[in-house]
């Protein structure tokens, strides 16, 4: 599998799509007649902005709706129904709608470009009247939508809420855009500044950034303010590349193995891995962008030679740590921590001279569904290291048995349940008791636990064993 760019098209011609889209896409965004009607009511100027206008614009359904008001956001909301504050000191307030939401920031006397100007970046510092039809594009967000790119409204505007370096980065992966060569010096420059951001509020980008098809940006400076230690791996040398190199391409390669599933060696299982595995693909590729962040810490050197006793448990420790930090709830810490303790085992199974039957069935038994996402990011880690073909014969087995013994009937008796129930001792003839009430319940003959006991009095009889029923 060839490592390749993700990038999504954005379209040509915005200026066209401008005029094509506005009247059809901006009108069936929901909430937009009842905020129409509601400023008619009260006489304001109403503009729909931000991500909404430039979602528009892209060509792309919005179901949720930005807007600025004449006078007071505060007003605005009421008038809409149920509201919640967002940034009372901005004038900024959510409305509550059965599927979808309306943010209303108030503009007081300033004007509409005043309020743009403050925004984030040019792509969404855009606005259109909804009664006049006159558009606002003070910084020149189009152009840069045109050109696909990311560019910040001005350095103050960063420093004055630095979470916008990971909205930054996050809507450069979410659009496929570049980020301006300018821009990304500033979020280097002002990195620092997101100690001071609130942990939720870090958390929130980190799962919408890694929820996007495609990652984006892993600017190591500003990951390593997030993840204390991530710069650190720059020092660990691998044969082609540092441990920070191959960790962002391990990255990268597991969201190609994920687009490319339906045409890989996993074609088979590639509808029951994406529904299995879809929910938790994000903690996935944080585990796997950080499966190494240990070996810095645990890199030794013994007879020339580079060891990493106990990077995967230093990791792990490591993890719970930064990510109860961040505020990741007690099964995501849980998760992206087993993902990391446990990354080297399909490795070291894989270098087995013969790969046994028992060994993995006790690697499905102990992680379940599990063993999917951690197959995954074996893989991932062996394409980013040049030895897939080791691995993905194994991952290949790995998964096949877990189906295999999932598609199965459960085991309606196990010998706990003989020995207990009938007073026996452990022997050959408990295994013959077990397959021949297992057979009956495969073929349909017997349907619950107690029936299932009932023929094992009944075949201990017929063979002279005398037992004591309860």
């Amino acid at each position: 599998m060839e490592k390749g760019r993700c990038v999504r098209s954005a379209g040509g011609g915005m200026r066209r799509k401008r005029e094509k889209y506005f009247h059809r896409s901006l009108f069936e965004v929901p909430g937009i007649d009842e905020v129409k009607e509601a400023g008619r009511r009260l006489g304001v100027h109403v503009y729909v902005v931000g991500g909404t206008l430039r979602d528009i614009l892209l060509g792309k359904k919005t179901r949720d709706l930005d807007i600025a008001v004449e006078g007071s956001g505060r007003r605005f909301a009421e008038e809409l129904g149920r509201f919640i504050v967002l940034k009372e000191e901005m004038d900024d307030y959510r409305v509550i709608r059965k599927g979808y939401f309306i943010d209303v920031i108030g503009l007081g006397e300033r004007p509409i470009e005043e309020d743009l100007k403050r925004r984030d970046f040019t792509i969404n510092s855009m606005g259109y009247s909804i009664f006049t039809g006159e558009f606002f594009d003070p910084l020149e967000g189009m152009k840069d939508l045109e050109r696909k790119l990311i560019r910040a409204n001005g350095e103050e505007n960063i420093r004055e809420d630095p979470l916008r370096i990971l909205r930054g980065l996050r809507l450069g992966a979410a659009l496929g855009f570049r980020i301006e060569d300018e821009t990304l010096k500033l979020f280097i420059k002002h990195r620092g500044l997101l100690k001071k951001s609130a942990p939720e509020r870090i958390h929130y980008e980190l799962i919408l950034m890694f929820r996007a098809r495609c990652s984006g940006y892993i600017v190591p400076e500003v990951f390593d303010v997030i993840f204390p230690g991530f710069l650190k791996m720059r020092d660990v040398p691998k044969e082609e590349m540092d441990c920070l190199e191959h960790s962002i391409l391990s990255l990268k390669y597991l969201e190609e193995i994920w687009d490319e599933l339906p045409h890989s060696p996993l074609s088979q299982f590639s509808r029951k891995i994406k529904r299995n595995v879809g929910e938790r693909l994000h903690l996935l590729k944080i585990a796997t962008l950080l499966h190494d962040i240990g070996k810095p810490a645990t890199m030794s050197e013994e007879n020339g030679e580079i060891h990493f006793y106990g990077h995967e448990q230093w990791g792990g420790r490591w993890w719970e740590e930064v990510g109860e930090n961040l505020r990741f709830s007690w099964r995501e810490i849980e998760y992206i921590k087993r993902m990391i303790e446990n990354h080297m085992r399909i490795h070291l199974l894989a270098a087995q001279p013969e790969v046994t039957e028992r060994a993995i069935r006790r690697l499905v038994m102990r992680f379940g569904s599990e063993v999917m996402d951690l197959s995954l990011l074996t893989w991932a880690d062996a394409l980013a290291s040049g030895n897939e073909r080791d691995v993905v014969p194994v991952i290949k087995d790995i998964i096949s048995y877990y189906y295999a013994m999932k598609n199965k009937p459960r085991q309606i008796l196990m010998g706990r349940d003989l020995l207990r129930h009938f007073k026996l001792k452990p022997g050959p003839l408990i295994g013959e008791i077990l397959s021949s009430v297992q057979a009956a319940y495969e073929s349909g003959d017997i349907r619950t636990k107690k029936e299932a006991l009932e023929l094992a009095a009944k075949i201990l009889e017929e063979k002279g064993v005398r037992i004591k029923r309860p």
